[in-house]
């Protein structure tokens, strides 16, 4: 099977157009800071790989599968991985602690490795609340619009309840990680969640698996000094380029 590959001005286009559908050339100028000229010839690229359909002035996106993913397509992939990555983000969970848990099929992992350390959870995430019942730990779920691909609670009301709280810890999911764009995820709403998380935490964690690295999305909600990262499946070399900017949790 031959991969394909996307230099990284093409990830920020693909990454606009997953967000909005379709795009003027000067709103994609704009957005990766290019040239005119190299923004076309990156659409005639992504144009003949049918990524993508041109028309005079902009780019419309071809393939539905390029946009963000349903919870129950992201809850099947890198399953090992993602429970590996979780069973060692437990171990930095205390007794007793208030943690954040951001939306994501990543994070649900870490719920049964924190039923016995009576903790207390603070989450956006629809989808973690069954199981957390289910464990018997104390919750607060935050309120506001769902958004109903991924289960995340988002909005002007989230937010506001989520200024209130301040955490131990939080944890928190990425569409994408890489030394130059830091994190990144699909979603402007997502993003300011996860930003002020960050912010509301003694120490915040980033978790994300293989397949996310050096992938770079639409919102960028942090440096990656500014959560310490959980990940598995790195080359020495991918774990030392990231190693320069974060300390680096090894499932």
């Amino acid at each position: 099977m031959n991969t394909i590959i996307f230099t990284e001005r093409q990830q920020q286009i693909l990454a606009y157009l997953r967000q909005y559908g379709t795009a003027t050339l000067q709103q994609l100028v704009d957005f990766t800071h290019s040239s005119e000229s190299s923004i076309r010839r990156d659409l005639t690229e992504l144009d003949k790989k049918q990524f993508i359909d041109r028309f005079h002035g902009g780019a419309t996106l071809r393939n539905p599968m390029l946009g963000e993913k349903s919870l129950l397509e992201k809850s099947v992939e890198s399953l090992a991985e993602k429970q590996q990555i979780m069973q060692l983000a437990a171990q930095h969970v205390r007794y007793g602690e208030c943690i954040y848990l951001d939306a994501g099929s990543t994070i649900l992992h870490l719920i049964p490795h924190i039923a016995n350390k009576q903790v207390k959870v603070v989450t956006n995430g629809l989808m973690h609340v069954p199981l957390l019942i289910e464990q018997n730990i104390e919750t607060v779920i935050i309120g506001g619009q769902v958004k109903a691909k991924t289960q995340a609670i988002i909005g002007s009301k989230a937010i506001s309840q989520l200024q209130e709280y301040y955490f131990d810890r939080a944890f928190i999911g990425a569409n994408g990680f890489s030394e130059v764009q830091g994190y990144t995820t699909a979603d402007l709403e997502e993003a300011t969640l996860k930003q002020l998380a960050i912010k509301q935490s003694k120490q915040a964690y980033v978790v994300a698996d293989r397949s996310k690295f050096g992938l770079s999305q639409f919102v960028k909600f942090g440096d990656l000094h500014e959560a310490i990262l959980i990940t598995a499946g790195l080359t020495d070399a991918e774990y030392e380029q990231i190693d320069r900017k974060t300390e680096v949790l090894r499932a």
